[in-house]
């Protein structure tokens, strides 16, 4: 894992972070974003929810702004 990714993860989880990177479409985007424990929302039990295979490459994260999961790709983060 570079040590960039490890800086982000640790912001993530610490709180809310801004990641800046380039969606599939190829517009740039800012997304205020974490995986903190205490701002997600309630996980799901029912059947309904099924488990994701694990994907290294792709950031799955909590959109603040937006109230609903979202995701990224490693590659196209944008370092500033």
């Amino acid at each position: 894992m570079t040590q960039r990714k490890q800086e982000i993860l640790d912001q993530l989880h610490a709180g809310i972070t801004t990641v800046k990177f380039t969606k599939v479409n190829g517009e740039f985007r800012e997304m205020r974003c974490t995986l903190n424990e205490a701002m997600l929302p309630a996980r799901q039990t029912d059947n309904a929810t099924q488990a994701r295979k694990e994907n290294p490459a792709v950031q799955s994260v909590w959109d603040v702004d937006k109230q609903a999961w979202r995701s990224f790709k490693w590659d196209n983060v944008i370092d500033e």
